[in-house]
């Protein structure tokens, strides 16, 4: 059943069914029915009133198609976003740019975009200390020291000491971090790495004893997926589950066979079938395929 409401002359009336009629002066036309009925039901005011549930009843549908019009209207809108509208959803630290659906939020360096793609996040992975300097590896592959930074731990370029987190210069790629006393290295995703800091003992593995103050490649070291540093040395476990060392070896601690001096490039270690590695301050230890454990240092 239908409901409609007519407005004559300052008189509201409401009708259901079929088609009725009724003049402005208030005469009363019979009842009619257009399906051959009985007649509609007409509801008639008395003195000007109305009941306000008939009057809600009759405009039941031009309620409905409004609703549906503002509905579909909003849900168009809510789906265009402007930089200029509240930095287009984006980050109150994040860089807005682009229109429309084109909208896209960019992060400062050391955040980058959450699952969202709208809020900025540190997204930390992993954490490295030693003695006095400290690093992080971001979700985006950078990575970011402070602390201590008198041989170029730090990474940065500088020999400056950082009470905040300053970003390794050139690392965008890197899939682990490991710090050794007074110097630091990054693993690449392609499994190569660099290392960075204090060199004396040879620990940068670059073929020199120079400290570097920024990321200086390991040379012929490829196919790495571990890495553990000491103090003076370090140990890289490779995909073939052998062993390669660098660095101070005046204990042993690169498992060579020998107690000599440092050796400034990777050496075979005399280790197989590691499947962990870690590394204490003049000694390393690794868990091999079978469940034991072999030290040296």
């Amino acid at each position: 059943m239908r409901t409609s409401t007519l407005v004559l002359g300052g008189l509201v009336f409401c009708y259901l069914s079929g088609c009725s009629c009724s003049d402005d002066r208030g005469g009363k036309p019979d009842a009619k029915s257009t399906d051959g009925g009985a007649g509609d039901a007409r509801v008639e005011p008395s003195d000007g009133e109305f009941d306000a549930g008939q009057l809600d009843a009759g405009t039941a549908d031009s309620g409905a198609d409004a609703g549906a019009d503002a509905g579909a209207d909003g849900g168009a809108d809510a789906g265009v976003r402007s930089c200029a509208i509240d930095n287009g959803g984006c980050d109150a630290l994040a860089t807005c740019s682009g229109t429309g659906a084109s909208v896209t939020c960019s992060c400062p360096e050391g955040r980058v975009l959450g699952a969202d793609g709208l809020a900025c996040e540190h997204a930390v992975v992993e954490l490295a200390a030693q003695m006095s300097h400290t690093c992080a590896r971001l979700r985006d592959g950078t990575v970011w020291c402070w602390g201590s930074n008198s041989a170029g731990e730090l990474g940065d370029g500088t020999m400056t000491p950082r009470s905040e987190p300053t970003r390794v210069l050139g690392l965008t790629d890197a899939a682990e971090i490991d710090v050794g006393s007074g110097f630091s290295c990054a693993r690449h995703l392609g499994g190569t790495v660099s290392c960075w800091g204090v060199n004396g003992s040879g620990q940068l593995g670059d073929g020199s004893l120079t400290n570097r103050s920024s990321p200086v490649a390991v040379p012929g070291l490829t196919g790495v997926v571990e890495l553990a540093l000491g103090s003076g040395f370090a140990c890289a476990r490779l995909a073939d589950r052998s062993v390669r060392c660098w660095g101070n070896n005046f204990v042993g601690q690169l498992c060579n066979g020998l107690t000599a001096a440092p050796v400034p490039s990777p050496g075979l270690a005399l280790v197989t079938n590691a499947e962990q590695l870690t590394a204490g301050n003049e000694f390393a230890c690794a868990r091999k395929t079978a469940g034991d454990v072999e030290c040296w240092g």
